[in-house]
């Protein structure tokens, strides 16, 4: 990956703990760390771990997203969508710590819900990984099917992940 990705989702993972440090002793003793359809608190886990449980999240999903392209089959070449790819991990990681840094603000001002930026900054989300799928040369390699799905009658090449995956998807991720 290229080393400016790499430097950018540091320093944001960086901002989180910044963050989190600078507003530590605003924070309530026990954090909400899940919440309701309705935006309302429906768990909590204790300082300091609900403070740290979002950067250290992004911090691990860097370092597996990041080895991931050197444990990738032989015949699975990224070169292809690499940018893309990486765009793709920066801006996970950015939505994990931009979510970060909006609950401990919202905490810290003493609001127990989450407001309506949750569902803009996820539809952000999708928006911004929508646009780097448009700029891979073959869409199918983000995607890919198990070449034993495919059928031998047919080029290996497959279509693009259909809406009812997509849909399915996010219902088991919301």
């Amino acid at each position: 990956m290229k080393r400016s990705m790499d430097v950018l989702a540091v320093a944001l993972i960086c901002l989180g703990f910044v963050v989190s440090g600078l507003f530590y002793a605003d924070l309530p003793d026990s954090m909400p760390t899940h919440f309701g359809v309705n935006g309302q608190a429906d768990g909590f886990t204790p300082l300091p771990w609900s403070a740290l449980m979002l950067p250290l999240g992004a911090l691990l999903l860097l370092l597996l997203l990041r080895g991931l392209p050197a444990i990738s089959p032989k015949g699975f070449c990224m070169d292809r969508f690499l940018g893309a790819y990486q765009m793709v991990v920066l801006g996970a990681v950015a939505f994990m710590i931009a979510l970060h840094v909006g609950l401990i603000w919202r905490l810290s001002q003493g609001h127990t819900t989450l407001g309506g930026w949750v569902p803009i900054l996820v539809g952000l989300l999708f928006a911004f990984i929508g646009n780097y799928l448009n700029k891979t040369e073959d869409r199918t390699q983000l995607f890919p099917r198990h070449p034993h799905a495919v059928d031998p009658g047919r080029s290996r090449s497959v279509g693009a992940p259909s809406s009812s995956r997509w849909l399915g998807g996010l219902c088991v991720w919301v």
